[in-house]
């Protein structure tokens, strides 16, 4: 009886002994992926500042080019109406001449 019990002592013994390293495991494998998350989610983070800060120039430039293009427009327009008045006044001199 002794023994016996003195076997399943040493096989609790043996099993608390592999249920704390397999403990130890898991607390390191938490730990390492918490590092891990840590650092991916930082990593993504300095690449969505990136990506921000370019998209953010992008729009800068596409509406500096935009406004360019609608003051382009407005001398254009105003060009044409000059041109069109010119247009006019030459014609009604040319009709006073005829």
């Amino acid at each position: 009886n002794k023994e016996e019990y003195a076997e399943m002592a040493k096989e609790v013994t043996a099993r608390k002994s592999d249920l704390l390293a397999v403990e130890e495991r898991l607390v390191e494998d938490s730990r390492r992926n918490k590092e891990e998350y840590a650092e991916d989610t930082r990593q993504r983070q300095a690449q969505l500042v990136e990506l921000d800060s370019r998209l953010q120039k992008e729009v800068r430039d596409r509406l500096a080019e935009l406004g360019v293009l609608r003051s382009n427009v407005q001398e254009e327009v105003i060009t044409r109406k000059n041109l069109s008045q010119s247009f006019q006044s030459l014609e009604r001199r040319a009709i006073k001449h005829i």
